[in-house]
């Protein structure tokens, strides 16, 4: 993966640069994924937000059709156990401070709440 900063010019560094290994070229990627959390050429964390929060609203969907129970403080303690460690996973890396990223996670666990 070729790492942009888009603040700096980097003239040394082609966006085009081929890189090989033992003679076997490296394919060029936009996204990254490592030890569990993705980011793209630009240092963004976006990739990973957007699996993150598909993964928990599936679990959100997969608990409310496996809970026949409406109970309110159930279903509470369904989330913190289902669905908060997929939130949560390595937050102190990928931390979101864009108000859209923002916005995603906190529309999953309000429109569970109702």
């Amino acid at each position: 993966m070729h790492l942009n900063n888009s603040r700096k010019k980097n003239e040394h560094l082609a966006v085009d640069a081929v890189h090989s290994i033992c003679g076997s070229t490296l394919p060029v990627v936009s996204t990254v994924t490592d030890l569990g959390v993705s980011y793209d050429n630009q240092f963004s964390f976006r990739p990973h937000i957007n699996i993150t929060v598909s993964k928990a609203f599936l679990r959100v969907k997969l608990t409310i059709k496996c809970f026949v129970v409406r109970n309110s403080d159930t279903l509470c303690k369904a989330f913190c156990a289902f669905v908060r460690p997929v939130l949560e996973f390595s937050s102190e890396i990928w931390n979101p401070y864009f108000k859209i990223d923002i916005k995603k996670i906190e529309n999953l666990q309000t429109q569970y709440r109702s």
